[in-house]
């Protein structure tokens, strides 16, 4: 099973950093030999892309990376990341990501599809799109990341001109290059789900929330760390997406400020945790700019600490506010290609590197 997130904007292990804590065994409990695990699979990492340049592809895609991974037990979850960085834009074009896994057995499965409009002379554009792939098959998985590449409004045809030269390994200082990784097995409750069960139309000025639940958390596995990505389009066109018909106005040739607030309730009684993303955390205002059109919002909240004396379900809300511009549309993309989604996972760094 294959299910999909993916984000415009990013490009650390945390909007502020690497800031997710590491946890230790209990000095009383017995750590296994390697004689008596074998060696622990480690994350999977690419950084060499099979182009640099990207031009017009029109409705072909390009082949960006091509990576096989081993998976050890049916079941394992792993997350699959593709970080696209721009170095430089000749001209305003789409970047739009597409990412395809194929089991031992032939089954292929689209993990996501996601984009943005890139611009020249703006710093750091990035697409990354990631998932959680629920392996049904051990053996060894292969996972090929493409692009389309067009001119925004001829993007059903090859017309129109530009390219895109990706950032390499040593082009980014110490922030992340363009690069493709398959962590290391996740434990088995970890899980994603689809924010909100409806695209959410904002009018400018408004505020609009996308809402899912996770339930049967486990209680007894430490502290819970919360990543997600919401896509979102300032409402520039009437028809795409199809939703910002709905908007009062899409005249407006200008950023769409939105502030949002993203929270974390424990089911259970007014005693228990609530939890509200920070800032830092990537609950902080954005602008997405008529030229870009397409943004996403993206967050990873670690150390979320539930309480036993409560019930193991967790509410999340994401709630936007739309403080400028023609509106915005939060997008949840399709069933098999969602592009609003929410991770439960342990807040271990050795699980997401």
């Amino acid at each position: 099973m294959l299910a999909g997130c993916a984000s415009s904007d990013g490009g650390t292990a945390t909007p502020s950093g690497d800031s997710a804590s590491s946890s230790t065994a209990s000095s009383n409990t017995a750590t296994p030999s390697p004689e008596q695990t074998g060696p622990r699979p480690k994350t999977v990492m690419e950084r060499s892309p099979q182009v640099t340049e990207l031009g017009i592809t029109g409705k072909d895609r390009t082949e960006v990376f091509n990576v096989t991974f081993p998976v050890e037990q049916a079941g394992d979850t792993h997350v699959v990341r593709s970080l696209l960085v721009a170095k430089e834009v000749t001209n305003r074009l789409y970047l739009g990501q597409e990412l395809v896994c194929t089991g031992p057995s032939g089954q292929e499965w689209t993990g996501i599809q996601t984009g943005r409009n890139v611009v020249p002379d703006e710093d750091r554009q990035v697409v990354v799109s990631h998932f959680l792939l629920e392996a049904d098959e051990a053996g060894d998985w292969n996972c090929i990341s493409s692009v389309r590449v067009c001119e925004p409004g001829q993007c059903s045809t090859a017309n129109g001109s530009g390219d895109i030269i990706l950032a390499l390994e040593g082009d980014t200082g110490d922030r992340l290059p363009t690069q493709f990784t398959v962590s290391a097995p996740l434990p088995e409750w970890s899980t994603m789900a689809r924010a909100g069960e409806d695209a959410v139309i904002i009018q400018s000025g408004e505020s609009g929330t996308m809402t899912t639940t996770f339930e049967d958390v486990p209680l007894d596995e430490g502290p819970m760390q919360f990543v997600g990505v919401i896509s979102l389009s300032n409402c520039i066109e009437p028809d795409y997406p199809s939703e910002c018909r709905k908007v009062k106005t899409t005249a407006l040739q200008e950023d769409s400020i939105v502030d949002p607030v993203f929270t974390f309730t424990q089911k259970g009684g007014d005693d228990c945790p609530v939890v509200t993303a920070t800032e830092e955390q990537g609950a902080e205002e954005r602008n997405i700019t008529w030229q870009q059109h397409h943004g996403a919002f993206w967050f990873i909240v670690p150390n979320v600490e539930l309480s036993p004396d409560c019930d193991p379900t967790v509410q999340v809300d994401l709630t936007f506010t739309a403080k400028k511009g023609n509106g915005i549309v939060l997008e949840r993309g399709t069933s098999s290609r969602p592009t609003a989604v929410v991770f439960m996972v342990p807040t271990r760094q050795e699980w997401l590197t």
